[in-house]
Formats: C-alpha cells, structure tokens, sequence
C-alpha cells in the first residue's frame, strides 16, 4: 500500500485532518470539470481509494483518458493528460459510411453521435436496430471508432388499433388516415399519420403514436389514443333588452355531436322574445 495513503487515512481516522487541509496540485493544465472535482473533494472528510478512482472515471469519460490522480509529497495530484477527440465514426452496414466529426471523446458524444446514426435507420423503418464497437483507431489525440449496424428485421406495417373509441365507427376513422404506400413502418408514414389523426373533427387525437409488436417483431400495430367529444352539447343564455315594448330575451343552442357514430354533428338555434 502507498505510505502516504494510509498516513493520510490513519490521521483523517484519528480526527486530526480532513480533505480540507490536503493541497490540491494540478499536473498540468486543469481539465475542464476542475472546479466539479475540488468542490467533491473539498467535501468529503475522508479522500477514500473509491473517491480518487471516481474521480478518475470522470476524467476519463470526459475526453481525459490518460488521467490519473494519486497523493504524492502530501499533496493530492491530479494529472489529466491531454483530452481526445472523437474526429470521425466509420458506420459499415450495407455500405460503408463515414462521418466527419469534432468532438470530445467522452461517453455521451459518441452515444449521441452513434444514435444520431441508428435513427437514419429507424426512419426507415428498422426499429431494432443496433450498433456494435469493432475498432477503435487513435492518432495522436484524434481517435476514429468503428461500428457495424445488426439492422433487424424491417417492421411492416400491420392495422391501426383505436383505442377510447365506444362509439365511433372505426371505419369511418380509418378513412381519415392516409394508406400506407410501402408497407414499412417509416417515420414519414407515422409523422404523416399523426398529422391526419389530429385532424379528424368529430374526436380529438391524444399524441403521440404507439407501436405494438406482434409475435416475431416483424409486423406492428399502430395505437391511435383517441377522445370521444361529447355527444350532445346545451347553450343558453337569457336576459332583458332596453328595447320599447321587449321583455326578456333568451336563446337555446343545441349541439349533437359525431352523431350515431357516424361523425355527423346537428345544430339546433333557438330563439324567443317575450314581448310587453
């Protein structure tokens, strides 16, 4: 075991330091989540194994892959080398892509830069697709990671399913939906559809869409969540006008809406004064 770890632990254990009074020295130039790590550090009372190593992790999933961070000469030094780049990620699935990029080769950029990748396939109605690490390719600071696409099975298109509909004629629903050309899930036809669904007049369309697989995640339902309006609505109002000769006034509005479920809606205005 370092000396100087368990001094420092013997002493913190004996109540007679703390985190606070160790010094904290940067190696080299500080990395960008420097004041991240002095606030921990400052702290924790006790500068454990398993907060120097934490701490290393975070350096490392943050660009700084070389960094290291150890207690030397009573001080805690913190070295964070140099931060990578993520500068390119080659995608081969049936065709090789490769896509330019400058970013800091930290765990959630390439996530998001991967991901960003998928969805181009997911557009297309891949919805299980996956991606792979093959290759990881460093000069310098710049590293290229390579990745291979499992696509899949390309999800079909199977029937729409309305759920919240009692009433309604679902056929009559489904002729407000445009038909589905290619027979793929695609994003097009699902963006598409939703834009028809809230246009129906006679219910109201909660978004957004849901998929439902069937058995063997080949063939999808569509999940419409729909609110039906209510069927009959009464207006009225009433009151007196300054008029000669008027007495009061009142009026009687009647709606029925998507009437027998046939998306029929009837308006009924009634209107009648009591004369003096």
């Amino acid at each position: 075991m370092n000396s100087a770890f368990f001094i420092i632990g013997l002493v913190s254990i004996l109540g007679f330091s703390s985190v606070n009074a160790i010094e904290i020295e940067f190696a080299d130039r500080k990395p960008e989540n420097s004041k991240n790590i002095i606030d921990r550090l400052k702290n924790d009372p006790d500068p454990s194994f398993a907060l120097l190593d934490s701490i290393t992790i975070e350096l490392s999933n943050i660009g700084y892959i070389d960094a290291s961070v150890i207690i030397k000469a009573g001080k805690l030094v913190i070295a964070s080398g140099p931060r990578y780049t993520l500068s390119k990620l080659i995608i081969r699935a049936d065709s090789t892509i490769e896509v330019s990029l400058n970013l800091a080769f930290d765990s959630l950029n390439i996530a998001m830069a991967v991901e960003q990748e998928l969805q181009k396939y997911r557009d297309s109605g891949y919805h299980y697709v996956s991606a792979q690490t093959e290759d990881v390719e460093l000069i310098d600071t710049s590293v290229t990671l390579n990745v291979s696409v499992n696509f899949g099975p390309l999800v079909k298109y199977g029937e729409p399913v309305f759920a919240g509909l009692t009433r309604t004629d679902h056929k009559l629903v489904k002729k407000f939906l445009p038909e589905n050309k290619t027979g793929a899930l695609t994003s097009d036809y699902l963006n598409e559809t939703e834009r028809a669904a809230a246009q129906i007049p006679f219910v109201k369309f909660n978004p957004p869409l849901a998929l439902q697989p069937r058995p063997g995640y080949t063939v999808s339902d569509v999940v419409f969540n729909f609110l039906e309006r209510t069927p009959v609505r009464l207006e009225g109002a009433a009151g007196f006008t300054g008029e000669k000769n008027a007495g009061a006034v009142w009026t009687l509005a009647l709606s029925l809406n998507n009437l027998f479920g046939q998306g029929k809606e009837v308006s009924i205005i009634s209107e009648r004064r009591d004369n003096r």
